[in-house]
């Protein structure tokens, strides 16, 4: 599928592995011309072969696929698997793979992508939480061409399957409104590694061109979380700002700025 897909781009596109996790690396702009390459000849229904699956793999998410071999072979299915992180960049370099890889927030690529939309009067549906819903509002304001829907998903256990039978009615309820709705993008805003393991599992049947998942990025736009200063941007400090902001999510931080850069060195040594 990757191949049939990206057979255009293939001299743009860098591809490495990072502790087993396969990472295609290329510029906003081309992964842009890629969904609208695709999409703009979107006829629902579409075969699974056609969709477009991306995830944005960050340090946090690799080092859940070093236990979670569903998660692996999940995240490696991605048609694109986009680096997000500064991690990245060190492993990258640090295992001497070619070139240097072009680092892509999940939330920029989610607001260039609703932009695009807009210029080709697509339709993209939110899935996550509240958070889904404010966000359709807040971007509807200045969005007038392209049409959005949202709607709150099911609980989810880990597996990224319902917790309870009201949450498999709830889930129902969604994949047919996204398959009436049927949009060119679907964007998935649970956590990982629910929301990779949902859409892998339930892409075959959603009438959809494609569908990206962008965990807490409707967090920024329903404005429930803070950006950080551009200074801790550009020099690779998100994950400080994050901890001062979200104490409590000091594991997850702890995971991708300790553990994540110790697997490298470590895979780096043990290679045979």
């Amino acid at each position: 599928m990757k191949k049939a897909l990206f057979l255009q781009y293939k001299t743009s596109l860098k591809y490495g592995t990072i502790l087993n996790v396969n990472l295609t690396s290329t510029s906003k702009e081309q992964v842009l011309r890629i969904f609208r390459s695709n999409l703009t000849k979107f006829a629902p229904p579409t075969p699974s072969a056609s969709k477009l699956f991306v995830v944005t793999p960050n340090p946090e998410l690799i080092n859940m696929c070093q236990s979670d071999s569903d998660l692996l072979r999940v995240v490696n299915s991605a048609t694109l698997a986009s680096p997000d992180g500064i991690g990245i960049t060190f492993a990258w370099k640090f295992l001497g793979l070619s070139g240097e890889p072009t680092l892509i927030k999940g939330r920029e690529l989610f607001y260039e992508l609703i932009k695009l939309s807009n210029k080709k009067a697509f339709k993209v549906f939110f899935l996550g939480d509240k958070t889904a819903v404010e966000t359709k509002r807040v971007l509807s304001r200045s969005f007038k061409r392209v049409a959005i829907e949202a709607e709150e998903g099911p609980w989810l256990d880990k597996e990224g399957n319902p917790l309870s039978e009201e949450d498999r009615h709830r889930e129902a309820e969604v994949v047919a409104k996204i398959n009436q709705f049927r949009p060119h993008i679907l964007f998935v805003g649970f956590n990982a590694p629910k929301q990779e393991k949902w859409v892998y599992r339930r892409l075959p049947k959603l009438d959809v061109g494609s569908a990206m998942v962008v965990g807490g990025t409707f967090d920024y736009f329903a404005g429930k979380a803070v950006l950080p200063p551009k200074w801790m941007g550009s020099l690779g400090l998100e994950w400080l700002w994050r901890l001062i902001r979200e104490p409590w999510r000091a594991g997850r931080i702890f995971s991708a700025v300790v553990i994540f850069p110790i697997r490298v060195v470590v895979s780096k040594f043990t290679r045979v």
